[in-house]
């Protein structure tokens, strides 16, 4: 399933409410889903001072889509 990736074709980070309903006629909603976590899990960096039970700790994905509206953001708040 070369098409799902960490974002949709118009950049966008759906979450499963939303994702659910995009994929296209024909595929499989979960292997779909299960396509688009692991190409998040690749782009995800962790914080392991932030650490929950176990090994288990906080981490997040930044998408290069959001690159451009972080940098927007920067702007605005006085970032030149």
């Amino acid at each position: 399933m070369p098409k799902y990736s960490a974002t949709d074709q118009k950049g966008r980070y759906l979450h499963w409410d939303e994702f659910q309903w995009q994929v296209d006629s024909g595929d499989d909603v979960l292997a779909a889903w299960c396509v688009t976590k692991f190409a998040r899990m690749a782009l995800a960096k962790g914080l392991p001072q932030l650490q929950a039970e176990g090994d288990h700790y906080f981490s997040y994905c930044v998408p290069d889509s959001l690159f451009a509206r972080l940098h927007v953001i920067d702007k605005m708040t006085g970032g030149g």
